[in-house]
């Protein structure tokens, strides 16, 4: 029993191509899931990772259904911009294609943003403005706008990060490939 769960296991996490990119992915994946929340919860209905949710909300705003703000969503959409442009065209030129170093710089850098947001809600307390919250929020969809195309770059099929579904669709479509042959 234990072997057979032994080579299942294994077989998740170990992939001929990615090595295990894919688990590290669906770690970021996770996170991306509890940042996302946490915006959702304490930004006023405002996603820094799920782009189409702030269309979604944007669309929302622009009809006038009370509680969504239109500039909460801009701000996070033009974050999110940001975040993919400096991981796209300024981050290669810094560190190349070694998949190792662009999963590291990208988690590093994420983690500063996150926590420089945090700083600035702290600072704000519990009243904070809506201009403080949108900012807040434009830090954090930078951080995952580049994590989005690090994730792009690193080039695991169907592991996007921000897309649960896709993620959760193509993960095990990735670990069937078999183990990494050593």
């Amino acid at each position: 029993m234990n072997d057979v769960l032994n080579r299942v296991s294994r077989s998740l996490v170990d992939d001929v191509e990615h090595g295990v990119l894919p688990v590290l992915l669906l770690g970021l994946t996770m996170f991306t899931g509890v940042i996302d929340a946490v915006s959702i919860l304490a930004l006023n209905r405002v996603f820094v990772a799920n782009m189409t949710g702030n269309v979604v909300f944007t669309g929302f705003a622009l009809v006038g259904i009370p509680g969504f703000r239109l500039d909460a969503s801009l701000f996070a959409l033009g974050g999110f911009l940001v975040g993919a442009w400096i991981a796209g065209t300024i981050a290669p030129r810094l560190h190349g294609t070694r998949r190792g170093l662009i999963l590291r710089v990208t988690v590093t850098a994420e983690l500063l943003l996150v926590a420089l947001a945090l700083l600035i809600g702290i600072g704000a307390g519990p009243h904070a403005g809506h201009v403080r919250l949108d900012l807040i929020a434009a830090i954090c969809a930078v951080a995952l706008g580049g994590q989005n195309m690090a994730a792009r770059r690193l080039a695991v099929p169907d592991l996007t990060t921000s897309v649960l579904t896709m993620t959760l669709t193509g993960w095990p479509r990735t670990a069937r490939r078999g183990p990494i042959r050593r």
